[in-house]
């Protein structure tokens, strides 16, 4: 599992050479947190159907809405994975998918938040141990919370 750190995300956006095709659906993936069929099939709505039939509320980022007039062509699911694997594998130096960027927005809320519940929303998911396993924890993160809790 792999979960790109926020600055890095800013790092592609601030790249000239990604099409800005590219950048709205990074930016529906990333701030959004929507899947990628979901960012595909994507009508400016503020209510979307995602996985299982479930309605959800979308937050559509500035970011996303900077890029969202552009001309898009009907994308695949594979093309769109093959454009942000190759942007990213050049700009960070690996490849990340756009399920990683969704992951990577989870992480980042609950790091920030600590409220589980806001970011099960966001996603869309039934279930809060759903949304728990999109949570990417580091060694630093585990020790600073030892630290918080045991300090001397």
């Amino acid at each position: 599992m792999r979960a790109c750190k926020h600055e890095e995300i800013e790092k592609i956006f601030r790249d000239r050479d990604v099409p800005s095709e590219t950048l709205y659906y990074l930016a529906l993936c990333y701030y959004s947190a929507l899947r990628v069929s979901e960012a595909l099939n994507y009508n400016g709505s503020e209510i979307i159907t995602g996985k299982g039939g479930h309605e959800r509320y979308v937050y559509f980022s500035e970011k996303a809405e900077k890029y969202g007039a552009i001309k898009k062509q009907k994308l695949t699911r594979y093309a769109l994975c093959n454009r942000l694997y190759r942007v990213s594998k050049r700009i960070l130096g690996y490849r990340i998918s756009p399920h990683d960027l969704r992951r990577s927005r989870a992480t980042t809320l609950y790091k920030k938040t600590q409220d589980i519940l806001s970011v099960q929303a966001l996603l869309g998911h039934k279930d809060t141990v759903t949304t728990f396993q999109y949570i990417v924890y580091s060694d630093n993160d585990v020790e600073k919370t030892y630290r918080i809790c045991f300090k001397r």
